[in-house]
């Protein structure tokens, strides 16, 4: 699929402000794209808007109703099982039905699951299971969907320049939610005398705003698959070199990443004062933080600086997982902040770019090569499983905040494994050029 080459020059806080200037106020500021991509990005922005605005506060809610972190973990393993399972099943789905509509039903799921906590309300601690799988339903067709849409609107030369785009839109969606969602829930509470309406007023919120977003999933392109076999999973990680490296990459991450994201979440709740607008101001301030150094990414990465930037942003997680294991404080917290959402955009970066040019390397058409997301997708999910029934193991034996900051020291080096695995796929550029980095 051919679509209009989008310039190739890193994005600069300077070139981006310029471009709102010039559009004197109007927010398409990314009109390199095609009209399909720019879609697609405004998509992102909303759902990530959405989700950021109770995305760690459903953690917290859960959390605050019984003080334990162990149906937190089932709520979370059953989540991200179910999105395995319902992106595995995308791929029969995707021949019938377009990944548009995958798109939409994650959205529509989501308004669902938001809906059916303010339903719960108290009682939803007892229901982690369910709620669980529904979230799981919900990520599981919107990511499946996005990420072929992905794909299909990006190619090799622009790919750097997209992910750094969206990135500084995710974050400026994911920094503006938090302090939003802190203030409602605060605000609620102070003026009834119910500890969770302002939960309940901030679900509902996010459930109309997940429903807005739905409307814009009825203007993307409707692409289908044409055929998937299972067996060419297996083919496809036999002879592509760079596609197992992916794989190891996309495991190591689900052995870290959302696990290491809740138990952060609950302990930056605990640490500043039980308060959540505190939790959403630190959030948003770190949102602002992400955001520049997505733009620094976007503008340093290069093919001969790729490999020691993303050292630099594995090193940085590493120091700050350690830091905040051994010393939960505010200072603490604060500093290791600044350093991981200031460095951490150099990994992620290179990690979407090597995930999609892995995938380059094989020369069937994008219909034929969906496999290739169901398998990083799986290896993403099995680390993320495989994470949090640790965790359940854990935390049913030892004292759970001894084992949660063991697990943030432990898991946070975790970045390190994984540029190794970047470092690797940088050394097979003689071996196999065209799937290299």
């Amino acid at each position: 699929m051919k679509i209009r080459e989008v310039q190739d020059r890193p994005v600069s806080l300077w070139s981006f402000l310029q471009r709102l200037k010039n559009q004197k106020g109007s927010f398409l500021i990314f009109r390199d794209f095609p009209p399909e991509t720019r879609n697609l990005i405004w998509i992102q922005f909303l759902a990530t808007f959405s989700g950021s605005l109770a995305g760690v506060f459903v953690n917290i809610f859960l959390w605050r109703q019984a003080f334990d972190f162990t149906p937190l973990v089932v709520f979370n393993f059953f989540h991200i099982l179910f999105l395995v399972v319902v992106y595995i099943f995308s791929a029969y789905l995707f021949q019938k039905r377009s990944s548009a509509f995958g798109i939409r039903m994650g959205l529509l799921f989501s308004v669902l699951f938001y809906f059916s906590l303010l339903l719960l309300r108290e009682k939803a601690i007892f229901w982690v299971i369910p709620l669980g799988c529904l979230k799981g339903v919900a990520s599981g067709f919107y990511w499946s969907g996005l990420n072929l849409l992905q794909y299909v609107f990006t190619h090799d030369e622009n790919r750097d320049y997209y992910f750094g785009t969206v990135g500084v839109w995710v974050t400026l969606a994911g920094m503006a939610g938090p302090v939003i969602g802190g203030g409602i829930i605060v605000l609620g509470e102070i003026f009834v005398p119910n500890q969770f309406l302002g939960y309940y007023l901030l679900f509902f919120i996010t459930s109309v705003i997940f429903s807005i977003t739905a409307y814009f999933s009825f203007r993307l392109k409707r692409l289908y698959l044409t055929k998937f076999s299972p067996e060419t999973i297996f083919s496809s990680i036999k002879i592509n070199r760079p596609w197992r490296l992916v794989l190891g990459q996309q495991f190591l991450t689900g052995l870290y990443d959302v696990s290491l994201g809740v138990l952060i979440g609950i302990f930056t709740y605990l640490i500043l004062a039980n308060n959540e607008f505190l939790v959403g101001t630190f959030q948003t301030a770190m949102g602002i933080i992400a955001a520049i150094g997505s733009f620094g990414a976007a503008r340093a990465i290069t093919e001969k600086k790729r490999i020691s930037l993303a050292f630099l942003g594995a090193l940085a997680i590493v120091f700050s997982s350690v830091l905040l294991g051994f010393w939960p404080t505010v200072l603490v917290l604060v500093f290791t902040g600044l350093i991981i959402n200031s460095f951490s955009p150099l990994l992620q970066v290179t990690l979407g770019t090597l995930y999609f040019r892995a995938i380059d390397a094989d020369s069937r058409s994008w219909q034929e090569k969906y496999d290739y997301m169901i398998t990083r997708d799986t290896a993403l999910g099995l680390g993320r499983l495989l994470s949090y029934l640790i965790l359940f193991f854990l935390f049913e034996k030892f004292t759970q905040l001894t084992v949660a900051r063991g697990w943030i020291v432990v898991a946070g080096a975790i970045p390190f494994l994984i540029w190794l695995l970047v470092w690797q796929m940088k050394r097979g550029i003689n071996e196999n050029p065209r799937g290299s980095v």
